[in-house]
């Protein structure tokens, strides 16, 4: 089963996510911190098909950008933003594919994330 990675620092936010994405069938690994999702990708085979990261609560989300934006080459990787967080260079150049603000809807962030995964269902492998 293709799985994604939610990384986010609202344990709260995260389980909701989570759990809705579960119900919807989605295999989901969640996370703390960008860091703590890249330490367990040594060890995988298959890549997760995405990568969604609540970056809002984030203590340097400029860094956190810089650590997703090296394997959004990979991996597909959507991020949310504080509403008021001013980014200071180009997202897109940094191959982030989505970037959504705050307030999300878990509902409609859940079904965006269904669609992406199935139409992403080709699992990357980082080794042979």
């Amino acid at each position: 089963m293709a799985r994604m990675f939610l990384i986010g620092r609202d344990w709260q936010s995260r389980a909701l996510v989570r759990a809705q994405l579960l119900e919807e069938g989605v295999d989901v690994e969640a996370y703390e911190s960008p860091l703590a999702a890249f330490n367990s990708l040594s060890c995988l085979v298959d890549l997760p098909l995405l990568i969604l990261a609540d970056l809002s609560q984030s203590p340097n989300p400029e860094a956190e950008i810089d650590l997703l934006s090296r394997w959004a080459k990979l991996i597909p990787s959507w991020i949310i933003l504080a509403h008021t967080f001013e980014v200071e260079r180009d997202l897109q150049e940094l191959q982030i594919e989505r970037i959504l603000r705050r307030p999300v809807n878990v509902r409609q962030l859940v079904e965006e994330v269904k669609r992406r995964m199935d139409a992403g269902s080709q699992v990357p492998r980082i080794r042979e």
